[in-house]
């Protein structure tokens, strides 16, 4: 993949000095970002995974999401803003339903921002579809999540 200065490079694993990085690209992202606690926490947990866009050596953009047995939650979809329209999104979710198929998921379910449209058209474009709501789950502003779920072949 390439983008107008440097090559986008798609990279499984999350690490410890991957960390300030990261939440450069959470607080850029999101209006109510993880915590350095809660990425740290994922370090130790056997089932997430994390699939990362570099440009050069740093991050633009993640995909994070847990694996347990036949689901696959996506936890974050985030890529920094002046990186987006590039297909680095694609990407990434290209990669991820790759490892999550390798660790035998059957599905994949998110939940977004109902307000999203942006995240909800990348969504539907591999699949996904809606099969709830959650209201007033996201904050900073309060937003229904809508969720959606997509089965892998």
């Amino acid at each position: 993949m390439e983008n107008k200065t440097n090559p986008i490079e798609i990279r499984m694993g999350l690490r410890e000095e991957y960390l300030p990085m990261l939440m450069e690209v959470e607080q850029a992202c999101f209006s109510d970002p993880w915590t350095e606690a809660a990425f740290r926490s994922e370090l130790s947990n056997n089932y997430s995974f994390y699939v990362l866009a570099f440009e050069g050596e740093r991050i633009v953009g993640y995909v994070g999401g847990m694996s347990l047995y036949e689901t696959c939650d996506i936890n974050n979809v985030a890529v920094l803003p002046e990186m987006r329209r590039r297909g680095i999104a694609s990407a990434l979710l290209d990669r991820f339903f790759a490892e999550a198929k390798e660790r035998g998921a059957q599905q994949v379910l998110l939940e977004v921002r109902a307000g999203n449209t942006a995240a909800i058209g990348l969504y539907e474009g591999y699949g996904f579809k809606p099969y709830g709501v959650r209201k007033n789950y996201y904050q900073n502003p309060a937003e229904d999540a809508v969720l959606m779920v997509v089965t892998l072949c």
